[in-house]
Parts: structure tokens; C-alpha cells; sequence
């Protein structure tokens, strides 16, 4: 008989996402949002995959998680960018500059892709260097974010049988 450590971890994962998917989900589209590397799309299929069907939860949790870590990197641009990033290795200054160009050549609208990977980060983070007003920029990542996590839940709950 083989003995398999990801058998094994089968049961507490799908306990653990059963008991706790919805805030789990949150916490990893916040921390996503922010300057970790995370991807909450695999939350949000392992979700589908251990059993919850709520559409909207799932959505909800995921664009309000990932918006509010986006205030947080918001907050920290807004702070001041010699003034992070002398004391913290935040924004590579390539992928600042990258932003920051694209930010000037197609304005605020382009805060609609904050859940890009590379550049989203960076976006957000110089909307708020460039003290960018604060209710637009909520309105575009929140809607950026709310399209991404319909797609990403309607993607995995068809292909993963969820509906």
C-alpha cells in the first residue's frame, strides 16, 4: 500500500474551505491586492471544487477582499512615493514607471485593469502617488475587480460543475 501525504491532506482542506471558504477567500483577495504575489483565482476554484455553490458569495468575498487591499496599496502611494519607498522595497521602479506612463497616456480608466497581474499593482499604487480622487478611483477598481471575480466564479463553477 503507498501511503500519500496530499490523500491525507484532502480531508482538512475541504473541511477547512467548507468552514471558512468564503473568509478565506477574502483574506487571499485582499493580500492579492496589495504587493503579494497571490492568485485568488485558485481560491476561488478550490472553492467551487470542495462544494459552494453560492455565486454571489463567492464574488462578493473576492471583490470586496480585493478592493480593499487596493485601498491599502491606494493609501500607501497616497503616503507618498520617496517616502514608502525609501523605507520599503514596494514598487519595482520599472514596473512604476511602466504604470506611471500608462497611467498619463489613459487616465483613470485604466485603473479598470487593477486585477492585471504586474501592472495592477503598480496602478493602484501610483493613482494614489498621483492623489488621484478617491471616489473615481473606488468606483473603476471595484468595477475592475467585480468583473474579473464574475468571470473567474462563472469560469470555474462551469468547468468545475458548480451550477
Amino acid at each position: 500500500m503507498e501511503y500519500s501525504i496530499i490523500a491525507d491532506l484532502i480531508p482538512p482542506i475541504t473541511s477547512f474551505l467548507n468552514d471558512y471558504g468564503l473568509i478565506s477567500l477574502f483574506v487571499t483577495s485582499f493580500l492579492a491586492a496589495t504587493i503579494l504575489p497571490l492568485g485568488p483565482e485558485a481560491m476561488v476554484a478550490a472553492l467551487v471544487a470542495a462544494g459552494e455553490t453560492n455565486f454571489w458569495g463567492i464574488v462578493l468575498s473576492a471583490t470586496i477582499g480585493g478592493y480593499l487591499g487596493s485601498v491599502t496599496t491606494y493609501v500607501l502611494g497616497y503616503w507618498g512615493i520617496t517616502k514608502v519607498t525609501s523605507r520599503f522595497s514596494i514598487i519595482d521602479p520599472q514596473k512604476y514607471k511602466m504604470a506611471s506612463d500608462f497611467f498619463e497616456k489613459y487616465g483613470a480608466w485604466s485603473l479598470l485593469l487593477s486585477s492585471v497581474p504586474i501592472i495592477g499593482d503598480a496602478l493602484v499604487f501610483v493613482s494614489g502617488a498621483l492623489k488621484y480622487k478617491f471616489g473615481m478611483f473606488s468606483f473603476l477598481v471595484f468595477l475592475g475587480k467585480f468583473v474579473r471575480y464574475i468571470l473567474a466564479a462563472l469560469f470555474f463553477m462551469y468547468t468545475l460543475g458548480g451550477f
